[in-house]
């Protein structure tokens, strides 16, 4: 070896050198950096070889093609012919640059040996890091500083780092840096790190790492709170522009126009960590901006950095970095070091590439953000050629390729010299043998360095390269550091007549400049390298929506377009040259020309569905032998995929993302490329696009579901349609045609369905998670698929010649040349609204007809319009008419948008109307009538006044065809339609508009018609006067108020506390239609199988029609009821202001809260606890809430958890108070996987909410000590803290307990704040008493409450069920205290959502369908069911009085008392001086106590004198005169077990006994005395509770329920008779009642009809008509109607597809075991008296997540549906088995019976996942079971066939002869 290093001239021929023992690491250092790993030959040569075979095929393939035309469709062959040719080529150029894959690994080891030697300065070269944002609203602020931290704390040696970013980081990172190191921790971004899913503790030995990880988490957290409070301020910009510090206007407070700025922010001079170690160098750039000028975008912006970075630090290195883009691996920059300085290969390398990699991306990865086939399979074949693309971040590049030079030339240096200088450019003489004793390696070194210098200097046109900077240019072969010249060189003017942009830097000339930028580089001969450390080097984030992706594809692909088109383009740009190697160009062509591949991509995919629909096919038949080209070539191409994913390491999934979305994006954004290319390469027409936003949804892939709407979507939306209405019309000729028909059919079924499968995930973009507008797409492709397959079966040539021959001729808009003559007028249109204006007659007045108006209601309070004393009516919208009073008006102006709620216009200030903000901007003169210069003459006055009253009152209504009102054409437009086009415009002839009923008109008014203007003031005498005579009117102003300033706020407080939202009409009416058409099919289908009976199968046949029977009862109970959904709107700003006013005692109601519990060993006390906590702590005041807690198992451990909660709440309650935080409950507020410093401004938070925590953790701790104590139950049972026995200690025979934990005297909260009530309730329960269970417990709740508070309000909740939304109570007090509707409603209902549901929601716990479908219907009627929990009640509609009767009250009224009950005299008019208001209150009141006095029976409320005393009290409260002993022991004899005998409790007051579902019953009664409830859904769900999540315990809880609605089915309260004298209960409200007690009974035909399909593979018989016959059609048309109803109804209600689909699975499934058990049960108690006891449902949670969904519960509930199952399964088998038998001919029939047991089968699919369990554990055996009873049965049904009678012998009807 020696004598071989001797050779090579390294090594002297000194003996000491031979024998050193310092030489080892020598020899290591002098080892190469880096290694080329190539790709196995068992793995890459199959590959290899599999390419040329499909080469040969493709060839073979083509050749037959092009040689066998087909003539009767020579169109479409000649089409798939061009567009296969091209796929052949772009092929090519994309598979062949794969050819050389490689792979690298680093020395990181060898390369700290080299350079950084211990006792010698550091020689690793210096890094400049350059990180660029534009928006920080796009970018967040906090993004770009984790970036930069992450940066700052690389594992790289310090100085000289270089990056603009934000200046608040630079203070953090002094902590932050030293932290990172001392412990090694990755990721560095701090965000990141804290927020992973990691165990942080992995191979952490130091003893102080948690107290500091805790200690900095504490820092950054702060550090956000400040970034969040910048963010805050930003977002409102002052009017004079942003003042720094220093007093002086920031230099960039005009964007476009503003100075270049640099700032340093941590430098060589005291840029010190906490540590005291130096900090890498921070400065903030932002280059000049002048009007005039092109900045060229990001790569303007990246050469700006280049100069400034030059002047300052000069680094030869450059790491570039998007500012989303952190440093996940601190070593990333040492792993490009082993490629840029190594001695061997480093010279001729111009950039590392590392692959992109991404946080935030959803599992499945829809839309292949992630782009693994790119960067782990064509980026690695490229760097077995000439090395990967630059793609624009992540890429460490040598400074000296970026300024233009060419790499070194001559004969390679010698290898493995080691050095100890960085390494020079340049041709290097051979170097001397190298002693360690001598300095021939020095002089070497510098030697090499002067001719470096020679060769660079030769290269240089210094002012044409780099501009005018003598110190930048010096630069460029210096390393210097000055700041002399930076601003200069980010100077507007500084690259005018240089080549920056051109051959320096980053080049301009596209959007995707950093392909432009790599490939000039490769043209000069460099090379790259592509580096693939193990832990990815940089992670970003990336769009996930389907918009938002189409849009980062559109960007790229319309760069490559660019490219091409440009003198750059790789097809021809420095061929001659021969430094780009062939293959390396093969792969920039292929990135420059792929959008291309979008037009034949468009075409082959419209293919399919043009050979379905003309019954062409032109691919050979698979009979042939041509087939077998085809054949193998598809076998090819998926054998080259998994080939290449073999040795590649991507998955299938991940392949198949890649191709699905190259489909999808070629169908769309490569085609919008191609054509704006071409626009702006012929006509000069640029594209700007927006900054990708990195601002993340606050819920974990909420942007994946949130819909954006683009023109990218319109063509694979059109593909999918017509591919779909191909399909059908392809199946329907197949059927008339019959089955010889459907051979060629599989092979154009096969290419549709292939083109739809790759479109897959962009259906499912457009569906969204909550199917908003987008869905309509949906709807139009099945509508007019199934349109199309009914006419298809008419002879489809002859309808299309008979169109052809006398349709009238269509322009390419689309509108019939008929309405598009001279005399039809101009057609207007906007980007910013869906509607076409159509203006007749710009020239001359066309006359029109329109219908008389007659209603005057404000269409958002519910109030009267108002008229002036004229009788003329207030318009507050001239555009659109929208039907709106003023009060309304001036709120929407001065509190709201601006703008009108009907066509989104902005509301013009009225003459009277006080000025808002934006008023400056409005013109006098209408944009349209200014346009056009129409002048509107004087005589028409009227008609204008005629047009806006119609306008107004027309909305929702449609014109009278009585009236033929001539109106001037301008003024009188078509109603603007929505460009969906629900309803066609016709024209006639005679030039007269006439206007379909459902059309209304838009009106542009004179503008002196216009109530305000001069001209109005002038001709009606005053706009003002008679606004202010029409208050006068209405009595509520007094004289002395007009002017008076406080009346803001009182109009303000006058107006409705909430509003009905109507469900658009485009949304519920086509909704109404299908019900329509579903019920008329339903009776036809009925029809025919009544009259047409099977008569070989008449028991199948008799049961199927029962059957049908009850299940459209059923249905049509169940549908009419949401005939009319409404969603509502509150309005809190309004409570506030009409009920806490400032100065004046609060006037809110008060509440009584009810929280119940049994068990604590099923209701963990903690759970209790968090509920309770979270009411204490809800956003009301703190005097009028109190909270009632039952414990009606009188466990001591409830009780001291109880007095444990009360004492932690002291401090809980103002900490939540504080700082607004949600939710209340402490569980889930510091478990929930949110960012808890959203938001949160004030400095100590971060340090208080830690502070908190701790404090809840302890509480924890405490809690958990009760339960472990309470776990072992002493002999003689527990004892209280005073020594006396716990009175509890028998659960059925104990006395009542009441202890008050919070009350009025000395209670206060840790900041000495007064707290809520606060009350322990155990009522007495003694043998041989009825308790009523839950429903006795609210009734002794309700009682109790009355003699303590007596609030006039209740709200119950179960102990499971937290205040997830503090102002919840306030949303229901918007309803009940609302003067106008607030008498008459009995309760609010909250709808029910829960948390630890599984994603998928596999047993459709959250009952969606329910809460946001049925329950929605119902508010439009009469109002939602009570459900049990989060209802908040009026006390008085619990005490059996019915709502108030007589006139209404007067409207709009400001009372200072809460609203009472009853009838009310009209208000005398209101003065705020005056006391007439509160007089009429008075007054008001008495006739409130008189109706309510006239009702009572005192002995129905008990024997108690006090209690009821308090029902009379109609504002609560109890009375002042009594002592709170005496209340407390009045309390306790209210809850005693004999309080109810003689009573009406239960029967007619409280909750209602009779049921174990008391909810349904208690609300139906009330509906019954004619009281209506209101459904309320906030945004942020008021109330969230636990759900049952494993399969048994959901069974058992749809059984309790189900045994309760057939309990009120048996009982005297049924729906069916019940309350039909009072006349109160309205009919569709009925009908959803009587639903909700029979629905159990469905179980009984649905266990029938499950079976059918089983028996009829049994028995050989169908009791359905053919398909091939007509009838086909009703069974079809009732198919369709049925999905589109629920995909229309999943459109207006927000619901998903998936949501939808698990009810309906879940329906079947609780219908075959747990509504069938009801009712047996139902029935047994009634005629036998056996009852049934159902225990509480456990809310204790599973230490797994969603462990408990794999519990398997072994119960008889099970057996039903198991039973359904198997016999379908052996019902399958055999079916398939005598077809096959039987021949082909009997598959035809065999379809339609597996259609059904298929589909029986995939509704019971989660219950047989459900029987599966996890781990497969017993009931497996079931299955099991299963699989061997259908193949045992299959096999004896060959070999008996019992069902088909056997003749012996010959049969000579069917033979003929006689044998």
């Amino acid at each position: 070896m020696d004598d071989w290093k001797l050779q090579q001239g390294n090594l002297g021929p000194d003996p000491d050198d031979i024998n050193d023992p310092d030489m080892a690491m020598i020899d290591e250092a002098r080892q190469p950096l880096s290694r080329k790993v190539p790709i196995a030959s068992s793995k890459i040569n199959p590959y290899r070889m599999v390419i040329v075979a499909r080469l040969v095929i493709l060839a073979f393939f083509l050749r037959y093609r092009i040689l066998n035309p087909v003539h009767d469709a020579f169109g479409l062959w000649l089409t798939s012919i061009i567009c296969e040719i091209w796929f052949a080529f772009s092929w090519i150029l994309d598979q062949f640059p794969k050819w050389f894959p490689i792979d690298r690994e680093t020395y990181l080891d060898r390369l700290s040996l080299r350079y950084e030697r211990e006792g010698e300065p550091n020689m690793l070269a210096p890094v400049d890091l350059f990180v660029s944002t534009v928006d920080p609203m796009k970018e967040p602020p906090l993004v770009t500083a984790n970036t930069v931290l992450s940066i700052l704390a690389m594992d790289y040696p310090l100085p000289m780092l270089t990056f603009e970013s934000l200046s608040e980081t630079a203070e953090f990172a002094r902590k932050w840096v030293p932290f990172c190191k001392k412990f090694s921790i990755e990721p560095r971004a701090p965000e990141m790190y804290f927020t992973l899913k990691i165990d942080y503790l992995k191979d952490k030995v130091q003893p102080t790492f948690v107290k500091e990880r805790r200690a900095m988490k504490r820092e950054y957290e702060e550090f956000k709170v400040r970034i969040n409070a910048l963010v805050a301020k930003a977002s409102k910009v002052p009017p004079e522009g942003w003042i720094m510090q220093d007093g002086t206007p920031w230099p960039g407070n005009n964007t476009k126009d503003h100075p270049g700025m640099i700032q340093v922010f941590l430098g060589h001079s005291g840029g010190l960590d906490a540590d005291g170690n130096e900090l890498p160098r921070l400065v903030y750039v932002s280059r000049e901006k002048r009007p005039g000028f092109q900045h060229h975008k990001k790569a303007g912006a990246m050469n700006a950095l280049v100069r400034v970075s030059g002047v300052l630090t000069n680094a030869p290195f450059m790491l570039n970095l998007d500012c989303d883009h952190y440093i996940n691996n601190s070593k990333a920059a040492r792993e490009a070091m082993c490629f840029l300085m190594d001695p061997q290969i480093g010279r001729k390398v111009c950039y590392v590439q590392f692959p992109q990699r991404f946080d935030g991306i959803d599992t499945h990865d829809r839309y292949a953000n992630r782009n693994t086939v790119f960067f782990d399979i064509n980026m690695k074949g490229l760097d077995g050629i000439q090395g990967p693309a630059y793609v624009g971040t992540g890429c460490v590049f040598r400074r000296q390729a970026l300024y233009g030079y060419e790499p070194p030339k001559g004969p390679k240096r010698p290898k493995m010299v080691s050095c100890d200088c960085c390494p020079c450019f340049g041709r290097r003489k051979k170097l001397p043998k190298y002693s360690k004793h001598s300095a021939n390696g020095d002089a070497a070194n510098l030697q090499g360095m002067d001719d470096d210098k020679e060769l660079l200097m030769s290269q240089m046109n210094f002012e044409k390269k780099f501009g005018q900077s003598a110190i930048f240019v010096t630069s460029t072969l210096m390393d210097q550091a000055l700041l002399k010249e930076a601003i200069h060189v980010i100077s507007c003017g500084y690259e005018d007549k240089t080549e920056w942009g051109t051959e320096l830097g980053w080049i301009y000339g596209s959007i995707t400049e950093d392909i432009l930028t790599g490939f000039k580089m490769h043209c000069r001969g460099w090379r790259s390298i592509y580096c693939m450390p193990k832990r990815p080097a940089f992670k970003g984030s990336a769009p996930i929506n389907l918009s938002d992706r189409l849009n980062q594809v559109l960007r790229w692909a319309l760069g490559s377009v660019e490219i091409f088109f440009s003198r750059h383009s790789p097809v021809w740009y420095r061929v001659k040259g021969g430094k780009l190697k062939w293959l390396e160009r093969f792969a920039y062509v292929n990135t420059t020309i792929y959008p291309f591949t979008s037009l034949p991509l468009l075409a082959y995919c419209t293919l399919p569905a043009i050979c379905l629909l003309t019954d062409k096919f032109i691919m050979p038949p698979i009979s042939t032998f041509a087939s077998l080209f085809f054949i193998a070539l598809f076998m090819s191409i998926f054998a080259t995929g998994i080939l290449e994913l073999r040795w590649s390491g991507v998955s299938i999934e991940e392949w198949w993302r890649n191709e699905q979305f190259w489909v999808i994006g070629g169908v769309s954004a490569h085609l919008f490329a191609v054509v704006q290319g071409l626009l702006k390469v012929l006509a000069g027409i640029d594209t700007n696009f927006t900054v990708t936003s990195k601002a993340s949804d606050d819920e974990e892939f909420g942007e994946l579901y949130a819909f954006k709407w683009t023109t990218l979507l319109i063509p694979p939306t059109t593909i999918l349609i017509i591919n779909l209405v191909g399909v059908v019309a392809g199946i329907s000729d197949a059927i008339n045609n019959g089955y010889q028909a459907w051979g060629p059919l599989f092979g154009k079924l096969f290419f549709a369905f292939w083109v739809i499968v790759h479109l897959y995930p962009f259906l499912k973009g457009l569906m969204g998670r909550q199917n908003r507008t987008p869905t309509i797409v949906v709807i139009w492709s099945i509508l007019l698929a199934s349109i199309f397959s009914l006419l298809w079966n008419v002879s489809p040539s002859i309808t299309t010649t008979l169109s052809l021959a006398h349709s009238p001729t269509t322009t390419a808009s689309g509108i019939p040349t008929s309405s598009m003559e001279a005399s039809t007028g101009l057609v207007a249109g906007s980007h910013n609204r869906d509607e076409v204006v159509i203006i007749q007659g710009h020239e001359e007045p066309k006359p029109l007809n329109f219908k008389k108006l007659d209603g005057q209601v404000c269409e958002i309070c519910g109030d009267e319009v108002g008229l002036t004393v004229d009788g003329d009516l207030f318009v507050a919208c001239n555009e659109c008419g929208f039907p709106a009073c003023r009060p309304c008006y001036e709120y929407e102006r001065r509190e709201g948008s601006q703008l009108c709620p009907h066509c989104k216009t902005r509301y013009r200030r009225l003459k009277g109307s006080a000025r808002v903000e934006g008023d400056e901007d409005e013109e006098d003169i209408d944009d349209i009538e200014h346009e056009f210069n129409i002048e509107v003459e004087q005589n028409k006055h009227k008609h204008l006044e005629e047009a806006m009253l119609h306008g107004k009152m027309s909305y929702g209504r449609g014109p009278d065809d009585d009236d033929n009102t001539q109106l001037p054409p301008v003024i009188a437009g078509v109603r603007s339609q929505p460009l969906k086009g629900e309803f066609p415009i016709s024209s006639y002839g005679n030039g007269e508009q006439m206007m379909p009923s459902s059309l209304h008109k838009r009106i542009h008014p004179d503008p002196n018609s216009e109530p305000g203007s001069e001209g109005w003031d002038e001709k009606n005498g005053g706009w003002k006067k008679r606004m202010d005579d029409w208050k006068l009117q209405q009595g509520n102003l007094g004289l002395d108020d007009i002017n008076d300033p406080d009346m803001a706020a009182i109009d303000e407080a006058r107006q409705p506390l909430s509003r009905k939202v109507p469900t658009a009409p485009s949304k519920i009416n086509p909704y109404r239609m299908l019900i329509v058409v579903r019920l008329a099919v339903m009776a036809l289908l009925l029809r025919y199988r009544i009259l047409n009976p099977v008569h070989d199968a008449i028991g199948i046949w008799l049961t199927s029609i029962l059957c049908e029977i009850w299940f459209t009862l059923s249905w049509i109970l169940d549908q009419f009821p949401k005939w009319l959904p409404i969603d509502r709107e509150t309005y809190l700003d309004r409570l506030s202001l009409r009920y806490e006013r400032e100065g004046e005692p609060n006037m809110l109601s008060p509440v009584d809260i009810f929280v119940t519990t049994v068990d604590p060993m099923k209701e963990p006390p903690l759970v209790t606890a968090n509920t309770v906590l979270s009411i204490l702590a809800m956003d009301y005041p703190v005097d009028k809430i109190s909270c009632y807690v039952h414990d009606d198992g009188a466990s001591m451990l409830t009780f001291d958890s109880l007095s444990e909660t009360a004492e932690f709440a002291r401090k809980w309650v103002p900490f939540c108070k504080k700082f607004s935080i949600e939710p209340r409950n402490p569980e889930m507020y510091f478990t929930l996987k949110i960012d808890y410093l959203q938001d949160k401004v004030q400095p100590t938070f971060v340090k208080e909410r830690r502070a908190m925590k701790r404090e809840y953790e302890e509480f924890k701790v405490r809690i958990n000590a009760l339960v472990a104590k309470a776990s072992i139950v002493p002999p003689e049972g527990w004892i209280m803290q005073d020594g006396t026995p716990w009175p509890g200690n028998n659960t059925k025979d104990r006395p009542g307990m009441i202890q008050v934990f919070l009350g009025p005297s000395g209670d206060l909260d840790a900041e000495g704040n007064e707290l809520p009530h606060l009350v322990y309730v155990s009522r007495e329960k003694r043998p041989g008493f009825q308790h009523h269970k839950k429903a006795g417990a609210m009734n002794a709740l309700v009682r109790v409450s009355g003699v303590l508070t007596n609030a006039p309000f209740m709200l119950n909740l179960d102990c499971d069920h937290y205040i997830n939304n503090s102002k919840a109570v306030r949303e229901a007090m918007c309803f009940l205290m609302d003067p106008k509707i607030g008498a008459k409603v009995c309760y609010v209902q909250f709808p029910q959502r829960f948390d630890g549901i599984d994603r998928h929601d596999r047993y459709a716990n959250r009952n969606t369908v329910f809460f946001d479908i049925n329950m929605k219907g119902l508010d439009g009627i009469q109002g939602p069911v009570y459900v049990g929990t989060g209802c908040v009640f009026r006390r008085k509609a619990l005490y059996g009085y019915e709502p108030p009767k007589g006139p209404k009250r007067p409207k709009m009224v400001s009372c200072d008392c809460c609203p009472c009950f009853g009838h009310r005299k009209t208000l005398p008019k209101y003065s705020k001086h005056g006391a007439n208001g509160e007089a009429a209150n008075l007054q008001g009141v008495d006739d409130d106590k008189e109706l309510l006095k006239s009702q009572i029976n005192f002995e129905k409320f008990g024997q108690s004198a006090i209690f009821t005393t308090s029902t009379l009290m109609d504002q609560g409260g109890v009375p002042p005169s009594s002592s709170p002993a005496a209340l407390l022991k009045e309390a306790i004899h209210v809850i005693s077990c004999g309080y109810e005998d003689k009573t009406e409790w239960g029967t007619e007051l409280g909750w209602i006994y009779g049921s174990i579902t008391e909810d349904i019953l208690t609300g139906f009664k009330m509906h019954c005395r004619g009281w209506r409830s209101i459904y309320c859904m906030p945004k942020r769900p008021a109330f969230k509770g636990s759900a049952p999540i494993n399969l048994s315990d959901r069974l058992s809880q749809v059984l309790r329920w189900a045994h309760g609605s057939v309990e009120i089915f048996l009982s005297r309260h049924c729906p069916v008779w019940y309350g039909y004298k009072g006349g109160k209960l309205k009919w569709l409200q009925r009908f959803a009642y009587v639903h909700t007690t029979i629905y159990p009974f469905t179980s009984l035909p649905l266990i029938a009809y499950c079976t059918l399909p089983a028996i009829c593979l049994l028995t050989d018989k169908f009791i359905m008509p053919p398909i091939s016959t007509s009838a086909s059609l009703f069974f079809i048309g009732l198919f369709i109607s049925m999905f589109a109803t629920s995909i229309l109804e999943s459109r207006w209600s927000g619901v998903s597809i998936e949501e939808w689909w698990r009810n309906e699975q879940f329906s079947i499934i609780g219908g075959v075991s747990a509504h069938l058990f009801a009712v047996v049960l139902g029935i047994l108690k009634i005629s036998a008296g056996v009852d049934t006891d159902f225990t509480v449902t456990s809310k204790a949670a599973h230490d797994e997540e969603f462990g408990d969904l794999y519990t398997f519960k072994w119960t008889t509930l099970l057996i039903p549906p198991t039973t359904i199952l198997i016999i379908n399964l052996v019902g399958i088998v055999a079916g398939v088995t005598d077809a096959i038998n039987n021949g082909n001919q009997a598959m035809g029939l065999l379809f339609g019976k597996l259609f059904f047991a298929f589909w029986v089968i995939a509704h019971l699919y989660p219950f047989l996942k459900g029987l599966m369990g996890r781990q497969n554990r017993t009931p497996t055996i079931v299955v099991i079971w299963s699989i061997l009873l259908a193949s045992i049965f299959s096999l004896l049904w060959v070999r008996i066939d019992p069902f088909v009678l056997k003749t012996k012998g010959p049969d000579s009807k069917q033979c003929g002869n006689n044998c």
